[in-house]
């Protein structure tokens, strides 16, 4: 019986180096380690998008500081990078049907990119005999569910 059907993690990373974050060709790279490490195979190039500042006369509050974007679709979702260098930090979501761990794309990103704190978010997609039982028990959230680590 195959009790999983995949999980959405999301990722909000701080980093003390922003050299990177906006450089399409270190974050494909870094795409394609990604995937290997998670084995998943990609349907399309991961393709970045450098997102130009769009400073505001309003106020500085609801500038759009810019960045990049970057996104790959996999044969059993997709993967997405979005960075805002100015502010240190990206968010990343990695989206499949097929299971993978929280533990393999955070180790990713300590090993590509200067961490200095990280928030994750870990949604396991259970198969609906699994989430009728769930759903009718209490239970403490899994130690991997949310693991923050505050900037330092």
């Amino acid at each position: 019986m195959h009790l999983d059907a995949g999980r959405l993690i999301a990722l909000n990373v701080f980093v003390s180096d922003a050299s990177n974050l906006a450089e399409p060709s270190y974050v494909e790279r870094f795409f394609r380690a990604l995937i290997g490490r998670i084995h998943m195979k990609p349907l399309t190039a991961p393709m970045s998008i450098i997102v130009p500042s769009e400073p505001t006369s309003v106020d500085d509050e609801h500038a759009d500081d810019g960045g990049m974007t970057t996104q790959c679709i996999i044969s059993t979702s997709h993967i997405a990078y979005h960075s805002w260098p100015l502010q240190q930090r990206f968010r990343l979501v990695v989206d499949s049907c097929k299971d993978f761990t929280a533990s393999s794309v955070r180790s990713s990103v300590h090993e590509w990119f200067a961490v200095k704190g990280i928030s994750v978010q870990d949604v396991p997609y259970l198969a609906p005999e699994v989430r009728d039982h769930a759903e009718d028990a209490e239970k403490e959230p899994d130690e991997e569910a949310l693991c923050i680590e505050p900037p330092v």
